[in-house]
């Protein structure tokens, strides 16, 4: 897709599953999970525990741990099939194309900086900058 269209949802999910290899078995983890999330929205996911927020968050930037595997299913960023991107497409699409935060933002963020400060640096970092960070932040 080119920068000047852009795909009507920034995130699509499509009746994805995950197995994890544990003992020389395959695990079920996630079975046909499908969710959406339309440009310039926030999502969050929530649950309990275990249930596969943190799976889920990394399979969609195909950050599996080696025992991991999808299953099933498509995943589509910014109308970008996931699953058939190279190394390069790849790392564009985590550094530009989406974010996360963590379970713990007390480990992953610095708690003694303000959080709209961290992301306006992330923003910048990538390109961004002035007031257009901020905003985005």
């Amino acid at each position: 897709m080119t920068n000047s269209a852009k795909a009507e949802n920034a995130l699509e999910v499509t009746d994805l599953s995950v197995a994890y290899r544990v003992a020389g078995r395959n695990r079920a983890v996630l079975r046909n999970l499908s969710l959406t999330i339309g440009q310039g929205e926030a999502y969050g996911l929530v649950g309990e525990s275990g249930c596969g927020k943190s799976t889920v968050a990394l399979t969609v930037v195909r950050y599996l741990p080696r025992n991991g595997s999808i299953t099933g299913g498509t995943i589509s960023l910014d109308g970008q099939n996931v699953m058939k991107l190279d190394a390069e497409a790849l790392r564009r699409a985590r550094a530009e194309g989406v974010s996360m935060v963590y379970q713990d933002p007390g480990k992953a963020l610095n708690p003694s900086i303000r959080v709209s400060r961290q992301l306006t640096e992330i923003f910048e970092l990538g390109g961004i900058s002035g007031q257009a960070a901020t905003d985005r932040a």
